[in-house]
């Protein structure tokens, strides 16, 4: 659902010269949303409106999404978006950001000029106010907003003041102004180099061909994508997890992704591919996109059967890095979770903080429920036993099932 048929566009006036107002369609407001994208705006490419536009056609959808978009404007140009979903489920309402578990990080778009006033604790908390006080017009029983950065580029979040509960875990991130040769001679790196090497003397050793290939053209993409369904559901099968991107509406978000490319020539690619390739033969992938010099991996995948010694996936991920550097990135973002081939490359840790409101009792019940279960997951996940017995439970469970 692209529209909210009964949400009215209202205005409301913040000091600076500020007004936001709400918007319950996307394509009435997509000029003044891709006019801020296309001035550089700070935020990352989970909020552009590419992005949103095919998640609210595709996932939001299988959830009856309905948009709540919050524009800023300042003499009636537009400087900041914070995209929100109503979803209801089950009698209960609730505003979210929209993009769901999808989205790395809900940060929303800002000009220049508004996101430096986030540095300014006194401008940061009127503005603040003013959002959180917008979102209470959305009339729903609670306001359920996670995976909200600290900060972004630099940048603290617009409610970062109202954080409740952190993460899990971090979301890691490498700062790419150095440039790749920099980043590869760093000390911290001395063990990864040696495997890099290794990892080319391995390929010519055995007359191996290889490498590093990429695209954003949508008509390029077919196997990529074939290579990295089926080595995704390898993946999840062997750890028992379900394997959410077999799933029809999942499929049909990277698709809408994938055209979107074709209709703003003026702006980063929503989806980018890169791609190692090993006797003709794609090995491992990485999916991504870009907003403002700041690249986010949605996904990858690797064949954990052709060539294992290889770690197939550290080297793509060595050999994408140095194509944004090249491109002139300033920062890569490889998303939430404690993962070893994070820590060869990245420099940055990103904490995230939930904020949670209830506005009717059902709500109430609805935030106690959903902070007992976010208190027992972050348990088991810092505590290693805990969490070995949970992904043997989780296995078996698989195998029998």
């Amino acid at each position: 659902m692209l529209a909210t048929p009964d949400l009215p566009i209202k205005t409301f006036s913040v000091s600076g010269g500020l007004q936001l107002k709400t918007w319950g369609d996307l394509k009435a407001c997509q000029n003044d949303w891709l006019n801020l994208e296309t001035n550089g705006a700070v935020g990352p490419t989970f909020q552009r409106h590419a992005w949103q536009k095919s998640w609210f056609e595709t996932l939001g959808a299988s959830q009856k999404a309905r948009p709540f978009i919050v524009i800023g404007y300042r003499e009636n140009i537009p400087v900041m978006v914070l995209p929100f979903a109503i979803i209801c489920n089950k009698g209960l309402n609730r505003l979210v950001w929209s993009g769901g578990k999808h989205s790395n990080f809900n940060f929303g778009l800002f000009s220049e000029q508004v996101a430096d006033t986030l540095h300014s604790e006194q401008k940061r908390s009127g503005l603040e106010q003013a959002v959180l006080d917008v979102l209470t017009t959305s009339n729903v029983d609670l306001i359920q907003l996670s995976a909200n950065p600290e900060h972004w580029d630099g940048f603290p979040h617009v409610i970062g003041s109202k954080a409740i509960n952190a993460g899990m875990t971090p979301a890691f991130g490498l700062d790419l102004t150095p440039g790749f040769d920099q980043l590869f001679e760093a000390k911290s790196r001395k063990r990864m180099r040696k495997k890099h090497r290794w990892q080319r003397r391995f390929l010519e050793s055995g007359n191996h061909t290889w490498r590093m290939v990429e695209t954003a053209e949508p008509d390029q993409f077919a196997p990529f994508l074939e290579a990295f369904y089926a080595q995704k559901s390898a993946r999840f099968n062997a750890l028992g997890i379900e394997d959410i991107f077999s799933q029809d509406h999942t499929q049909a978000f990277i698709d809408a992704l994938k055209r979107s490319n074709s209709q703003g020539k003026d702006l980063a690619p929503a989806l980018h591919f890169y791609g190692l390739e090993v006797d003709g033969r794609l090995i491992a992938t990485y999916g991504g996109g870009s907003q403002n010099g700041c690249f986010s991996a949605y996904f990858n995948s690797f064949d954990e059967d052709y060539l294992p010694r290889l770690s197939a996936g550290e080297m793509l991920l060595g050999e994408m890095i140095r194509h944004r550097c090249e491109l002139g990135d300033r920062f890569l973002d490889l998303g939430m979770g404690d993962e070893r081939y994070k820590h060869l490359w990245c420099d940055i840790r990103i904490n995230y903080f939930t904020y949670t409101k209830s506005r009717t009792f059902k709500g109430q019940l609805a935030a106690m429920g959903a902070t007992i279960v976010a208190d027992v997951k972050r348990t088991i996940r810092s505590n290693e036993t805990l969490w070995a017995s949970y992904k043997k439970l989780r296995k078996a469970k698989k195998l029998v099932a």
